[in-house]
C-alpha cells in the first residue's frame, strides 16, 4: 500500500482559500492570535484585498479597530486627543455633525476613499459657504492623521484633497448681484465707510452700550468686549486689558479666556475714550444703585441689569436695530417669510478698525498686535481691504503717468 503524501505546511502567515457555493472567493489569515478574512464574488477583487489586508498587517495596521465607523472614532477624537477651549470642541463637534457626519459618519474608517472624500467635499460646497467647508475638511483630515498615527488605517485619504475657491464666474456674479460695488468688501466682510461709522455712532449715542461700538471701532473682538471688567480699566496708562471674553456655548454664557495667546493683549485709548468711559462708570454706578438683585462677582463694564454677562446674540440683536433704524439693509421675501438683510456683520466693525489703520499707514506688524492676530499673514490677507479712494486713486496715479 502506497505511503500518503503528508499535507504540505503553508508558510506562517498565509491564509487559507476557499469558495463558497455562492461563487464568493474568501481569503483568510491569521496573525497575532486574530482571524481576518475577505470575501469578494470577483476572484481578481478577492485576492487583491486580502494582499492589501496581509500587507496592512505586516505594517502593524489595527485592522479589527480600523472597521469602526467615523463618527464613532471622531467623538474619541474629539473627547481625548483634539485639544482646545470648551467653546472650540462645541464649534468642532457642531462642523463635524452638520458638515461631514450626514454623508461620511457611518462608513468606517478602513473603506473611506480618497474619490469618496472628493464626492463630499464638492456635495457640501454647494451647501455651506466656502471658509466653512474649508474647516470642515481641516477637521476631516485632523481626524483621519489621528487614525493614521494610531495604525487603524495605512494612510489619510483626504491628504490629496485640497481647498478649492470659488470660481471666477461665481465671483463675477455675486460682484454684478451688488447694487454698490463700493461698499463690499474683499473676498471676507465689509468695510464701513468713515460717514457710515459717523452715521453709526451718532445713532448709538446716548445708549447705555455707546462705549462699547467706539471701543469695537478700535478691532476688539465681540466677545472681548463684553468680557471688559473695571479692574482691567487702567485709566491713569489709558488703556484696557484683555484678559477674558464672554462667549456662548450652546445656549449657555460662558466666560473663558481669550481665544489665543496674542489675544490677550492691552487696548489703548485715547483721552476722549477715557473720559466717555468715565461717564459710563456713573451710569453703571447708577443702575447698580437701582438694581435689587445685582450681582457683584462678575465687575463687567458692560452686563444685563442685574449685573450679568450679556448674552452676545442680545448684542447682536441690538447692532441690528441700529442699523435698521439707519436704513442699512433690505426686506427680502423667502418661502418662510420677509426677512431684513442688514448691510453688515458685528464682525466687520473690526474690519473696519483694521482698513482704518491701514489707511492711516499703520504698519501691518502694528495692526495685527492691536487686533491680537498670531501671525502678520492673517492680518494683511483677510484683514486688509481696497477701499474706493485707494482705487480712484491707482486709477488717477497710472492716468497721470500716462500723460
Amino acid at each position: 500500500m502506497p505511503r500518503r503524501k503528508a499535507p504540505q505546511r503553508r508558510a506562517k502567515g498565509e491564509g487559507n482559500y476557499w469558495q463558497d457555493p455562492e461563487g464568493r472567493h474568501h481569503y483568510r489569515i491569521a496573525y497575532a492570535g486574530r482571524k481576518y478574512e475577505v470575501a469578494n464574488a470577483d476572484p481578481d477583487r478577492a485576492l487583491a484585498e486580502f494582499n492589501q489586508l496581509r500587507e496592512a498587517l505586516k505594517q502593524g495596521i489595527r485592522v479589527a479597530d480600523g472597521k469602526q465607523s467615523l463618527r464613532t472614532f471622531a467623538e474619541y477624537c474629539h473627547s481625548q486627543r483634539l485639544g482646545g477651549k470648551e467653546t472650540t470642541k462645541h464649534d468642532r463637534d457642531k462642523r463635524f455633525r452638520s458638515c461631514i457626519a450626514p454623508i461620511l459618519g457611518d462608513r468606517r474608517l478602513c473603506d473611506i476613499t480618497t474619490s469618496e472624500i472628493w464626492s463630499w467635499w464638492e456635495t457640501i460646497q454647494k451647501v455651506y459657504a466656502y471658509n466653512s467647508t474649508k474647516q470642515a475638511l481641516s477637521l476631516l483630515k485632523r481626524i483621519l492623521d489621528i487614525a493614521v498615527i494610531d495604525k487603524l488605517i495605512p494612510y489619510n485619504p483626504a491628504a490629496p484633497i485640497k481647498p478649492r475657491k470659488p470660481s471666477d464666474e461665481t465671483e463675477i456674479t455675486q460682484t454684478l448681484a451688488s447694487e454698490d460695488e463700493d461698499n463690499q468688501a474683499d473676498e471676507i466682510g465689509k468695510v464701513m465707510r468713515l460717514h457710515q461709522v459717523e452715521a453709526f455712532l451718532a445713532a448709538v449715542q446716548g445708549d447705555w452700550l455707546e462705549p462699547l461700538y467706539v471701543l469695537a471701532f478700535l478691532g476688539a473682538r465681540r466677545g472681548e468686549l463684553l468680557g471688559f471688567r473695571w479692574i482691567d480699566y487702567d485709566r491713569n496708562g489709558k488703556r484696557l486689558r484683555i484678559a477674558q471674553q464672554v462667549v456662548l456655548v450652546g445656549s449657555t454664557v460662558r466666560i473663558t479666556t481669550p481665544k489665543s495667546t496674542t489675544s490677550k493683549r492691552f487696548l489703548y485709548l485715547t483721552d476722549e475714550h477715557c473720559a466717555l468711559l468715565d461717564r459710563h462708570r456713573d451710569v453703571w454706578l447708577a443702575r447698580k444703585a437701582q438694581s435689587d438683585s445685582w450681582n457683584d462677582d462678575y465687575n463687567l463694564l458692560f452686563c444685563t441689569r442685574h449685573g450679568t454677562p450679556i448674552n452676545p446674540r442680545n448684542l447682536l440683536r441690538h447692532f441690528y436695530r441700529v442699523q435698521e433704524r439707519l436704513g442699512w439693509g433690505e426686506w427680502i421675501a423667502t418661502d418662510e417669510g420677509n426677512r431684513f438683510d442688514l448691510e453688515f456683520r458685528f464682525h466687520d466693525l473690526r474690519h473696519t478698525a483694521s482698513q482704518h489703520m491701514e489707511d492711516a499707514g499703520v504698519q501691518d506688524k502694528v495692526r495685527a498686535a492691536i487686533l491680537g492676530h498670531a501671525s502678520v499673514k492673517v492680518t494683511r490677507e483677510v484683514y486688509t481691504h481696497a477701499s474706493p479712494e485707494a482705487k480712484r486713486d491707482a486709477i488717477h496715479k497710472v492716468h497721470n503717468k500716462g500723460t
